[in-house]
């Protein structure tokens, strides 16, 4: 091997290195050839433990530059000294001044903290520049540049390479361009470049543009004639772009989107308001076909002590375009347009207010209010401004809470807005009162709840004159918690009790307006583990029983008890069956009844443990509940007289970490029949993939009121 020959060692600008045995080269030359990845990318798979847990969720791997620790590896490369390295070097002086050094073959010229390496290189120190060709590599902390040619110009510190492929490591981009310059200020000026932030080797997304600034100081990016390209489809081209390098925050237009339906093309385009550190605001204007241009509204404030999300939307005379469908319905006279588009003319609005104070505190509050200008209004816009809680009702509710160290203090006000006519309207809690204690000594525990909740209602003053009141309901429990390793024993006895006071509207004449109930309860839980350990696996058995007693009180007083025969129901409601319930104390969700009981419910569960990497791969429970006595508490007055309750089974299998199979079954052994069944198989992995289908069974009172139905989903991010 040649090396340079240092005839003047005194350049005020430039150092030659000749020392190519030195442990820096050598570890500088090492770390150049050991670019197994593709632009430093590790996939997730062969990181580290700790390099993975640094990895933001959804994260199918990481940029990891090699790790320089020579003394030039953190210095500006303007005042730092030139070192190169290769296999061939001339040095020539044309006058006095002018000192030009050619290398040839394995060149690799190091500046501070950056690394060229390139087939060729020629120095000029007069002018302070560095033109290197073939098979180039430029690095940077936090920047990779692959290329056919660059000028460097230490003098001014900038650089240009040409035909690049680039990767802004510290901020997961990459990309490549017809050339890249690399300006004083840090930043990077690509020309007929494009952009991602999708893995190396998956181009989901693009953005290709005539000129790309990638601004490092100011975090953020700006392009000129863009086009967003998805799975190699143009969808959107915007003139000009401005866009955040990092998770950061920044003013301005977001990705429009763009749909096509039934109700004809509507078109998004949010604008982002980056007001302060601590809030922002979201505004999207919707362009509807059918219906107009709806506002939408997101703002969050957050606060030392509050947290807080504002969604608003409105728009003004709703044009109730018909679709196809629709016209032809009023052109054969089976519907009017009146009946179609009710709404025509009318604003729509909805607002949507959530906020939570003071988490982790003794005290804390939390508003979550949702209400819509009418019950059609999430069927007939697809948008962001809040949500239906579920299909039928908005929640609409103040909590405040205050805890102890034994108490937990609770005041409500709640109330629902029905999205279905066809549905009744739920009672309004105004307000709930809540004091539950706890207490503990060793195995013992004691337990005090109560609840005191004013139940009101839209039609109290209406045709059907609502039944309406108060209810207190107590539970005090006393219990004794033993658990060993090869098992567990439980016994608990507790007493209920409930307490109405209704108002006088439409109440029958001989009801008792203040009807009272106590019962007292006794439970016991109990269950034995059993193992089994091989090579492979460890093999569970698992017993359990549960015997519950309530004696059985008189509730006919809650039945009857207005003129026209209403029961008192205000949130009451029979659990659904299933595996879980056989260790409950109640088959009733809400506060209106308290059982009787006397069974005993068994139940038997096996279980499998990989030894190597302790998952589950596999669990089976079947049980059953013995009945010894009628239940006569239901929320209809009709006693339920099975002795026995459907076989209950649930199983699960999980073949590896990502891939779950699950089943829930109800088998009636007295009809010999299934009753319910669903059958769900899972995948999810760490790159946010998730893919899921179902089955369920629910059997009715004949073949055609049976229930069967088949669901699915499947979610693919399309970047990291």
């Amino acid at each position: 091997m040649h090396r340079p020959t240092a005839h003047n060692t005194s350049y005020k600008s430039l150092l030659v290195t000749l020392a190519m045995g030195s442990a820096m080269m050598l570890s500088i030359a090492s770390m150049a050839d050991s670019g197994t990845h593709i632009l430093d990318w590790v996939p997730r798979d062969e990181l580290t433990e700790q390099q993975r847990e640094a990895l933001t969720p959804g994260s199918c791997g990481a940029y990891i530059a090699p790790l320089r620790e020579d003394a030039d590896a953190s210095l500006e490369p303007t005042t730092a000294p030139t070192r190169a390295t290769a296999n061939k070097s001339t040095l020539s002086q044309t006058s006095p001044t002018t000192r030009t050094i050619v290398l040839v073959g394995d060149v690799l010229i190091t500046q501070g903290y950056r690394q060229l390496a390139a087939d060729k290189a020629q120095l000029d120190e007069a002018q302070g520049t560095l033109v290197m060709d073939g098979n180039l590599s430029l690095r940077e902390p936090g920047l990779l540049v692959l290329g056919d040619a660059s000028l460097v110009n230490q003098q001014q510190n900038t650089l240009r390479v040409d035909n690049a492929t680039y990767a802004l490591q510290t901020h997961s981009i990459r990309g490549s361009a017809g050339q890249i310059q690399k300006t004083t200020d840090n930043s990077l000026t690509l020309t007929q470049a494009d952009f991602t932030q999708c893995e190396p080797g998956n181009n989901t997304w693009l953005l290709k543009g005539s000129q790309i600034i990638l601004d490092s100081n100011t975090r953020q990016g700006h392009a000129k004639h863009v086009r967003l390209i998805v799975k190699g489809i143009p969808v959107f081209y915007f003139p000009y772009l401005r866009f955040p390098l990092g998770d950061q925050r920044m003013t301005g237009f977001l990705a429009p989107t763009f749909s096509y339906g039934d109700d004809g093309t509507d078109i998004a385009v949010p604008f982002y308001f980056n007001l302060a550190p601590n809030y922002d605001w979201l505004f999207t204007p919707n362009f509807l076909e059918a219906h107009g241009v709806l506002y939408e509204n997101n703002i969050r404030h957050l606060s030392q002590h509050f947290s807080t999300t504002i969604n608003a939307a409105h728009l003004s005379n709703d044009k109730g375009k018909l679709n196809k469908d629709d016209q032809q319905l009023i052109d054969d006279n089976l519907a009017t347009e009146e009946e179609l588009v009710p709404l025509k003319g009318v604003d729509r609005w909805v607002i949507n207010v959530v906020q939570n104070c003071g988490e982790d505190q003794a005290w804390s509050t939390r508003i979550d209010y949702t209400h819509a200008s009418d019950i059609d209004y999430f069927r007939d816009f697809d948008t962001n401004t809040g949500s239906a809680q579920n299909d039928n009702y908005l929640n609409q509710k103040i909590l405040a809470a205050y805890t102890t160290v034994h108490w937990a203090f609770g005041l409500d006000a709640i109330r629902y807005q029905t999205l279905s006519e066809s549905i009744t309207e739920p009672y309004k809690q105004v307000p709930a009162l809540s004091a539950d204690g706890s207490y503990d000594w060793d195995r013992w525990s004691l337990t005090l709840k109560h609840e005191w909740i004013r139940f009101d209602h839209e039609d109290a003053d209406a045709a059907s004159r609502k039944l309406t009141g108060d209810r207190l309901r107590s539970e005090y429990s006393f219990g004794w918690n033993f658990e060993p390793e090869w098992g567990f024993l439980r016994p608990v006895l507790q007493a209920k009790h409930l307490q109405y006071r209704f108002d006088d509207n439409n109440f029958a004449a001989n009801a008792d307006r203040s009807p009272s109930i106590t019962v007292p309860q006794m439970l016991i839980d109990s269950g034995l583990f059993f193992e089994r350990n091989t090579d492979t696996y460890l093999q569970t058995f698992e017993p359990r029983l549960f015997y519950f007693y309530s004696d059985f009180q008189d509730h006919s007083p809650l039945f009857d008890v207005t003129t026209n025969n209403q029961d008192v129901d205000f949130d009451t409601a029979t659990l659904s069956f299933s595996y879980n319930q056989l260790f409950r104390d109640t088959r009733f969700s809400g506060g209106d009844r308290i059982d009787d009981a006397n069974q005993l419910a068994v139940g038997l569960t096996t279980r499998f443990f990989g030894n190597q990497s302790g998952r589950e791969w596999f669990s089976a429970s079947l049980g059953q509940i013995t009945y010894f006595d009628d239940r006569r508490v239901t929320l209809t007055n009709t006693p339920n007289t099975e002795s026995r309750s459907a076989l209950a089974g649930q199983i699960s299998a999980n073949p590896s970490a990502d891939w779950r199979l699950s089943s829930d079954l109800l088998y009636d052994d007295i009809e010999n029949q299934l009753d319910k069944g669903t059958v769900k198989l899972r995948y999810q992995n760490d790159y946010k993939h998730l893919f899921e289908l179902g089955y369920g069974y629910t059997r009715g009172s004949t073949d055609d009121n049976s229930i069967k139905q088949i669901n699915g989903a499947l979610i693919a991010p399309l970047f990291n």
